[in-house]
């Protein structure tokens, strides 16, 4: 074999828009692109099957026109009526396969849409169309190359929580693995989770110099702190009892996985580790 002939292989693009799909003949440029037009639940057909591999997925978010809302939390219930078939599709790809997303979109930039289509869509980066084409494709480059290699670094399964005491205490620390960091969805569901127990429950960001810690239970103080993502964070249950034991995994569990939608607090209490 030549020299000529060992070349990397060039990664596949699946591209999902309305109309003439402008970025087919640009990024193909670079990718191998295949074009399909609107999100629907073909899309998920054609990446179930075997003979279809890809490595990305850049797309547009159809949605249902919404009145104007205030409130962030109030906006991000109503922005997920807007898109939800469109972040139901998207969920049901990254349940079959978990590669980069990119949301080619109109959509707005507030941080209730950054929060509800990367928690509850698995969108990995949001590109809001602009007029100038080229300046899109290279942005869309630039955000593929930092996918690619966030996504060969990404812990799928961390090892089993490490437990500590500490002043009356179970502590273990956690970096966050949820996309997008974690935000109302994935906030909301572990906040209920901590509620279930009669155990006071703290994060701490580790190491901040202002020991940032915030109140588990209470969702507006979580999202006020907020656990942004590859960020370590300290957990705290109060007591040293086996019930503070197994809080303290379900929640590392929790914030170690993947999106809001794969929530699982239960991988360590099936796999226990003698503490």
């Amino acid at each position: 074999m030549n020299a000529k002939d060992v070349t990397s292989k060039r990664k596949r693009i699946l591209y999902v828009d309305r109309g003439p799909l402008p970025l087919t003949k640009p990024l193909g440029k670079k990718y191998d692109v295949d074009p399909y037009k609107n999100l629907d639940y073909g899309v998920v057909d054609l990446i179930r099957q075997l003979n279809r591999r890809f490595d990305a997925m850049i797309t547009h978010i159809p949605h249902k026109s919404i009145g104007r809302v205030s409130f962030i939390s109030l906006e991000s219930i109503f922005l997920a009526q807007a898109y939800g078939e469109s972040l139901q599709i998207l969920r049901q790809i990254k349940m079959i396969v978990d590669i980069p997303i990119i949301a080619y979109t109109g959509a707005g930039d507030s941080p209730a849409i950054y929060s509800v289509f990367m928690e509850d869509g698995g969108i990995d980066h949001i590109l809001h169309k602009s007029r100038n084409l080229s300046q899109d494709v290279q942005e869309i480059h630039t955000a593929l190359r930092e996918l690619f290699l966030k996504y060969e670094q990404i812990l799928q399964l961390p090892s089993p929580p490490s437990l500590r005491t500490d002043n009356g205490y179970i502590t273990v620390d956690v970096r966050i693995n949820i996309n997008g960091g974690a935000g109302l969805s994935s906030a909301a569901k572990i906040s209920q989770e901590c509620q279930r127990y009669l155990k006071e429950v703290w994060f701490k960001k580790s190491g901040s110099e202002d020991s940032t810690s915030c109140n588990a239970k209470n969702v507006l103080d979580f999202l006020a702190m907020p656990p942004e993502e590859g960020e370590i964070i300290t957990i705290l249950v109060k007591g040293e009892d086996e019930e503070a034991k197994r809080l303290a995994r379900r929640l590392y569990s929790a914030f170690s996985c993947r999106y809001s939608f794969t929530i699982d607090f239960d991988r360590f209490e099936r796999h226990r580790e003698k503490d």
